[in-house]
């Protein structure tokens, strides 16, 4: 299932990403890394939003064009809260960086876009034979910022991304 949700939302122009994610103030947010970077404990620390998934998440395109954070049953470990449903505009998207202090670091945008597209189950290994995805992903994240979050075990890196005006 996971797997034909991928391709679906990458034909439509979205996306499944191995990424938590989370709803604070309306907006949606994009937290991504390998294994082992901390999506479940960022999760597991937050108090002011509501998480959606600490494992995948789901983007498709909105009405606009824009991409939109969509309540999914991908919710992974998470269990705290009651399931996120609905759609939620794509504000921001974060590369995880395990630190002592929370902040927001602006990085190249073709290194950060690589570090989300290697976060891209069962689609991103088929980049060699289809070209057009890699383009589609492109353009579906252009209008979104993408940056690093160093995060501690705790919740200041809301002040962090609040800070930094995303």
């Amino acid at each position: 299932m996971r797997a034909a949700v991928a391709w679906q939302a990458a034909s439509r122009g979205g996306a499944l990403v191995h990424a938590a994610s989370a709803v604070h103030r309306g907006g949606g947010y994009l937290f991504f890394g390998p294994s082992g970077a901390g999506k479940s404990t960022l999760s597991a620390a937050n108090r002011r939003a509501r998480v959606v998934s600490d494992d995948l998440s789901l983007v498709l395109p909105g009405a606009e064009g824009s991409l939109e954070l969509v309540g999914s049953p991908f919710r992974g470990t998470y269990e705290g809260g009651e399931p996120v449903e609905g759609r939620f505009p794509l504000r921001a998207g974060f590369r995880l960086i395990q630190a002592d202090e929370p902040a927001v670091t602006e990085v190249s945008r073709p290194r950060v876009l690589g570090e989300l597209v290697g976060n891209l189950p069962f689609v991103a290994e088929e980049f060699k034979s289809r070209p057009d995805l890699f383009r589609r992903v492109t353009e579906a994240f252009q209008a979104v910022p993408l940056r690093h979050l160093a995060f501690a075990k705790d919740e200041r890196y809301w002040d962090a991304i609040e800070a930094a005006g995303l």
